[in-house]
């Protein structure tokens, strides 16, 4: 849409405005404060509140779905988001050291391998202060809070046997979870670039007709880019039940095959057989209790019998 086109839309929703007002006997006063570039500016942070309490659900139905991780330390897939947000490289961590550290000895070749990766990915990691920082940067931003949403998710769904089990190979249907969680991350730091450039117009510019209009543009288009990736945050949290239910699934199947392993004929004989057993302890016992009365007896007769003379 031309930013003119767009701006006479916004002076037209905002003369509407004015005559609503006007006839609920608002002072015209207040009306004539009425601006665009506030009016945009309070929309984005509505549409902000509304995807970090829906980030917050997605992230608190992860938890609590499955094993916390211990306190003070974070998935390996939060510290993926980390890393990707501080532009770092994240195969460096999880890495052989060997006897590396000595002097004059070389550090081993690494050699990325599934079990390596997946022991990155499965780990939990006591970031410093620069990263818990980060961290909070990630919870604060936008973007950032869907990626570190996305990554809880994420680690939620790998910690399932089911999704290591090859089903989903099966079916083609596998996600890549690290490549996601990078993408999300990845898209937060454009996406807050972007922002920094079209940033809201102050002073003289904030009631120029083309400057307003192109603002309130790109400030709705980046609020609809924000929006997307919301939605692939709801797909991979739709993801994670689907696998919740198949592990369910799974684990029923795991303990019908379990119990139906047992043979009822032998467990039935092995009850009769322990059953006669405790009858014969019990006749032995009572045996021994009956012998033992019939010697003690012959025992004491003899001092009960007067002495000869």
């Amino acid at each position: 849409m031309e930013p003119v086109v767009t701006m006479w839309i916004v002076v037209a929703v905002a003369a509407l405005v004015a005559a609503w007002t006007w006839s609920r006997g608002v002072p015209l006063s207040l009306v004539r404060t009425f601006s665009p570039v506030r009016a945009a500016q309070q929309e984005s942070a509505a549409r902000h509140r509304r995807r970090t309490a829906e980030c917050e659900r997605f992230e608190a139905s992860a938890r609590a779905s499955g094993h916390a991780v211990e306190q003070g330390h974070f998935s390996g897939f939060e510290t993926l988001a980390v890393d990707v947000w501080m532009r770092r490289d994240f195969t460096l961590r999880h890495r052989a050291v060997g006897l590396g550290w000595i002097p004059f000895v070389p550090k081993p070749e690494h050699h990325e391998t599934r079990e390596v990766t997946r022991g990155r990915l499965e780990r939990a990691y006591r970031l410093n202060d620069e990263e818990r920082t980060v961290v909070q940067v990630l919870h604060a931003d936008d973007g950032g809070r869907i990626a570190i949403a996305a990554a809880v998710v994420a680690a939620r769904i790998y910690r399932y046997p089911v999704w290591h089990s090859g089903l989903f190979e099966d079916v083609y249907a596998r996600v890549d979870l690290a490549d996601e969680v990078t993408y999300l991350t990845r898209a937060a730091t454009e996406i807050r670039d972007q922002f920094g450039r079209a940033e809201a117009p102050t002073g003289p510019m904030a009631s120029d007709e083309d400057v307003v209009a192109l603002y309130i543009q790109k400030s709705n288009l980046l609020q609809s880019r924000l929006d997307a990736l919301l939605e692939r945050l709801r797909a991979l949290d739709e993801l994670r039940t689907v696998v919740a239910r198949l592990q369910t699934r799974s684990d029923k199947n795991d303990w019908l095959d379990s119990a139906g392993s047992l043979d009822d004929v032998d467990v039935g004989a092995d009850a009769v057989a322990d059953s006669l057993y405790a009858v014969d302890i019990r006749d032995r016992a009572k045996s021994a209790e009956a012998a033992a009365a019939i010697h003690f007896e012959s025992a004491r007769l003899p001092k009960l019998l007067p002495e000869a003379e």
